[in-house]
């Protein structure tokens, strides 16, 4: 199955940013969507390698779209790509099943969050299954910023994370 990757963003321009960005690193397949329904009934008739949604979005909003896809979807792997990015935003998003949230601000930041969903997800069965650690546990933050569990092993799949858009340290 290709990769395919669904955007949702009520912003033309910024659809088509992040559309030229993903399909410049990589063999993905985008489809875009204007808000939340429209991501409810493409997930309907097609099948997404992962979800990208932004958070303020008429119709339905992101959260609301994220916890719909998940009930729905278990499986399916959300990102959250928001200029309303707070820590509250983040929590939120993470409870309803959301993979990692990323502030609009930083393209590099959205393109290896995608990059490290599609690894974790092409390490894995074919069918995409997806497993996650609560996403209200504390965990202790690396120093790329992103959090991990501290009982994660090395063959299990990273728990969901937030970013706050700064650049990993080497």
């Amino acid at each position: 199955m290709p990769v395919r990757i669904l955007v949702a963003d009520d912003n033309p321009s910024m659809r088509a940013a992040l559309r030229l960005v993903l399909e410049g690193a990589g063999p993905w397949e985008i489809v875009e969507a204007a808000n939340g329904e429209e991501v409810l009934d493409l997930a309907r008739t097609q099948t997404f390698s992962l979800v990208i949604l932004d958070l303020a979005m008429p119709v339905m909003d992101g959260i609301t779209t994220a916890r719909v896809l998940t009930e729905r979807y278990p499986n399916l792997p959300i990102l959250m790509h928001t200029l309303y990015w707070s820590r509250r935003v983040a929590v939120e998003a993470l409870k309803v099943g959301i993979r990692k949230v990323i502030p609009k601000s930083d393209k590099a930041t959205v393109l290896n969050a995608v990059r490290e969903i599609l690894d974790v997800e092409s390490a894995k069965s074919p069918g995409l299954a997806v497993t996650f650690e609560s996403a209200t546990e504390e965990s202790p933050k690396t120093p790329s910023g992103s959090t991990t569990s501290p009982a994660r092993k090395a063959d299990q799949p990273q728990s969901p994370s937030v970013s706050d858009g700064s650049a990993p340290k080497a």
